[in-house]
Formats: C-alpha cells, sequence, structure tokens
C-alpha cells in the first residue's frame, strides 16, 4: 500500500479534498482487500494525473471519475477491474500519461487492471509504495499486448463505465454553456441510447444505469429553454 491520499503532491492552487476516504474507502469495505488495494491503485494514479485540472464548474477533476464510480457502486457493480476502470477512464484521454506512447503509468494502470494484485504484477514491479509511478517501467506496447490475451472481451465493462460517466456528465450540464448542454444531450440521444438500450436487455446493472440516465436526460431536456446570454455564447 502507498502513503495516504493527503500524503501525495497537489498543485498549489487547487484544494483537493480526500475523496478516497470519503466517498471510495467507506463504500468498498465489504470487498476482499486485494480488490480495496487494486482499487485504491487506481485512486492514486488519476489523483496524481489530475491534480492540477479543473472542470467547468470549478471543481478538481478527479471528482468525476470519483463521481461515476459512486454510480456504479449504487447499482451494485463490485467487480474491481469496473471500478478501477472508472477511476481511470480519463487518466488517457485528459492526462500527460496518455500523450507518451511509452508511459510506464499507462503500462502499470492497465496490467494492474488484469492481474489484480496476483503474482504476476508482484514479479514486475516490487515497489508498489511510490506515487511516483514513472519508476514503473512498463511499457505501452506490452502492457496492451498482455491486456488482451487476459482481457479479450472488455465490451459489456467498457459500456458500463460509459453509461455511469454520461450520466454524469448529463447530471453536471449545468456548468457548460447552452450550446454545448444541448449538444450533449442530442449526442447522448443519437449516439449512445440505442446502445445502452441493447444491453439494459441482457444485464441489470445495465438497466439500472438506464433508468438513472432516462431520468437525467428528462432533467437536463427541461432546463434546455435558451436565455438571450446562452444563445449569444460562442464556444
Amino acid at each position: 500500500m502507498g502513503p495516504p491520499i493527503a500524503e501525495l503532491p497537489r498543485h498549489r492552487e487547487i484544494n483537493t479534498p480526500d475523496y478516497w476516504n470519503t466517498r471510495i474507502a467507506p463504500r468498498i469495505q465489504q470487498l476482499p482487500p486485494e480488490d480495496q488495494a487494486d482499487i485504491e491503485c487506481a485512486y492514486r494514479i488519476a489523483y496524481s494525473a489530475h491534480r492540477d485540472q479543473l472542470r467547468a464548474s470549478g471543481e478538481p477533476v478527479i471528482s468525476h471519475p470519483v463521481a461515476v464510480t459512486e454510480i456504479l457502486l449504487d447499482v451494485g457493480v463490485t467487480d474491481p477491474v469496473v471500478l478501477a476502470g472508472a477511476l481511470l477512464h480519463d487518466v488517457m484521454e485528459d492526462t500527460n500519461l496518455g500523450s507518451d506512447s511509452n508511459s510506464s503509468s499507462y503500462g502499470y494502470a492497465k496490467l494492474r487492471l488484469v492481474f489484480n494484485g496476483s503474482n504476476e504484477i508482484a514479479q514486475i514491479t516490487s515497489d508498489l509504495s511510490a506515487p511516483d509511478f514513472t519508476k514503473l517501467q512498463i511499457s505501452k506496447e506490452k502492457a496492451d499486448e498482455m491486456y488482451h490475451a487476459f482481457i479479450p472481451d472488455m465490451s459489456v465493462n467498457e459500456l458500463l463505465i460509459k453509461m455511469a460517466d454520461r450520466i454524469h456528465n448529463i447530471q453536471t450540464l449545468h456548468a457548460i454553456p447552452w450550446i454545448k448542454r444541448s449538444e450533449k444531450v442530442t449526442e447522448t440521444e443519437t449516439h449512445y441510447m440505442l446502445t445502452f438500450r441493447g444491453l439494459a436487455r441482457v444485464n441489470l446493472q445495465a438497466r439500472k444505469l438506464l433508468k438513472l440516465l432516462e431520468k437525467s436526460m428528462s432533467i437536463a431536456k427541461k432546463g434546455l429553454s435558451p436565455t438571450p446570454i446562452d444563445t449569444n455564447v460562442i464556444v
């Protein structure tokens, strides 16, 4: 186990709450210790990667993957791979960890999800306590090779994360300009809902997520009446 979350480096201009101890850790106490450790590891990577970023609402960016994880927990998801994936889902696209094709942090995160603390990951690195993940030398290419070999089909897990991600994005539309809100609602209806409904027919957790998304969409649509200021926003 690494150092307490509070000891991780933070950007001096952002006062990031201790989401791990207040929002995630208390809700996964029933999971095996090794699963809790993997989820905390994912949180620490995401925390470090997002520590100097803010959302449009002014909240720390890490609050979004935390909320996505909470939504998954709300519908009964306990798979550590899915929960860790939810915490990490924006790291590759929105942080410097995704900019280097040989990012050791990227490889570490993916292998950590695959092996869940098993002997194989222990042989790759014996220092899981270091907050400096650049010390963990695992190439992106090697990580991808092993990731796909051990988990050939992540489509259901990925869709569950995408559904929870979309729910939180819709729930927080108030923080972005009206035009962007309208685009996000339209995009959800035209690009995602059909796939989400298909999964909901065969997956109980997806069914619960779909109900949450439909409720969130209904509320969002009611708030789309443009104001004069909104309609003049250039984005």
